[in-house]
């Protein structure tokens, strides 16, 4: 079962709100969410990007789990840069790694290959990326 609003998601896998406060989209995974469902938590999000028009965004990908390279690669080359295009802005991201080696590459490949599209501030915790967006992020 889930819950949803525009200014809110969660699910089993994942969780999307919008902090009006920071202006910033955060996405969290909750566990190892697969293919469909991390493809699904991003084109939400580029709803969420196309409604806000916010130009920053944090992942927490702690808990993401193994992606494959296909859906690696349609995240790099179809939805991201369709999101990083929307804002008026260039996309700053905030990249929460854990301590999963495997999720931690998925989510440096990912944003290597896209790099052109947005800027990257990898963190080791989400408390740590919220703050920084919160004061520091512009």
């Amino acid at each position: 079962m889930s819950t949803q609003t525009l200014s809110n998601v969660d699910t089993e896998y994942y969780s999307l709100v919008y902090n009006e406060e920071m202006e910033t989209t955060i996405l969290s995974f909750k566990k190892n969410c697969g293919d469909e469902r991390m493809l699904e938590a991003h084109r939400k999000l580029t709803d969420f990007v196309a409604h806000y028009r916010n130009h920053k965004h944090i992942t927490d990908t702690s808990l993401f789990g193994p992606i494959s390279i296909e859906a690696q690669k349609e995240l790099a080359e179809e939805i991201l840069p369709v999101m990083c295009a929307l804002p008026s802005k260039r996309m700053i991201v905030g990249l929460v790694l854990g301590s999963d080696a495997l999720a931690t590459s998925v989510a440096k490949n990912v944003s290597s290959s896209a790099r052109e599209l947005h800027d990257t501030i990898f963190y080791n915790h989400i408390d740590e990326a919220k703050k920084a967006f919160a004061t520091e992020i512009e």
